[in-house]
């Protein structure tokens, strides 16, 4: 299966308002999300799933109708819209009016046969977030559609044994480093396996699932992840528990994709990493 993934695109807003480049950086964002629209044109992928805040907030009715005039520039691949915190789906939203061409699909909570919670525990306020929504789709998968609940991230990292034994709706557990499995484990959760998939945190996922990235953040600049994990273990920290030892990418990697991104234009790479102080 070929698609397209996407997600916080956040169409309308207005970054740093009031400063001369606001109106030139929301632009941008449009501009962002209208290249993905090409680069689905060209690639063909049998779908493009936008998983979350598509919009900034509730959107108006002119911005759904630019946003499905887009879509209809691909009738061959299927859209799966999923709104997230800022354009939740609420009753008379344009999000659910009859705007959308024939191959958008609006999903709702309601309908959802599997659920992928993706988890945070950094910092008390992530982890409070993720244990509330963690609890929030386990009482939906009493009452709703849902036949297989997925745990991943940070927070099924770190406390995977207490999700298991505390959370007995959760069917499958997934690692910091093995998110490119949660296709696998989804099928084995939809049979009624129950799943934990951990590998070793000194790999480094981003090498074992490496492919062209597709730039969303404006065209000038784009973030280049340099390396994963830390050495240092501050006792402050829980960063070498969750994310593994410092390990680079390598750097004939770095260089190629580097390379990549000039090619489509980018003149910043801002270097990302749990550590750069190396």
């Amino acid at each position: 299966m070929k698609f397209i993934h996407i997600a916080d695109v956040h169409l309308g807003v207005k970054p740093d308002q009031g400063k001369p480049w606001s109106e030139q950086r929301a632009r941008q964002i449009w501009d962002s999300f209208a290249d993905v629209i090409g680069v689905a044109k060209r690639e063909k992928p049998e779908f493009l799933f936008v998983t979350g805040d598509l919009f900034h907030a509730q959107p108006l009715k002119k911005e759904v109708r630019e946003v499905s005039r887009l879509f209809g520039e691909i009738p061959d691949t299927q859209v799966l819209l999923i709104a997230g915190n800022h354009d939740y789906l609420r009753e008379k939203s344009y999000y659910l009016s009859d705007l959308w061409p024939d191959n958008v699909t609006v999903f709702k909570k309601e309908e959802a046969e599997a659920v992928v919670i993706n988890t945070c525990c950094f910092i008390n306020d992530a982890k409070e977030e993720s244990v509330n929504t963690i609890l929030e789709m386990a009482e939906y998968k009493k009452s709703g559609t849902c036949k297989a609940l997925l745990v991943s991230g940070c927070m099924a990292q770190r406390y995977k044994e207490e999700i298991l034994q505390e959370v007995p709706e959760v069917d499958g557990i997934l690692g910091t480093t093995s998110y490119d499995e949660v296709s696998k484990v989804l099928a084995k959760a939809l049979k009624g396996e129950r799943v934990s998939d951990f590998h070793d945190l000194s790999e480094l996922p981003e090498t074992k699932m490496r492919s062209k990235r597709l730039v969303t953040t404006g065209g000038h600049y784009a973030f280049l992840k340099i390396s994963e994990g830390c050495n240092k273990r501050c006792t402050y920290c829980i960063i070498p528990s969750l994310r593994g030892p410092y390990r680079s990418v390598p750097m004939e990697q770095l260089l190629a994709e580097a390379k990549e991104l000039a090619d489509q234009g980018v003149k910043e790479l801002i270097l990302v990493a749990q550590e750069t102080t190396l």
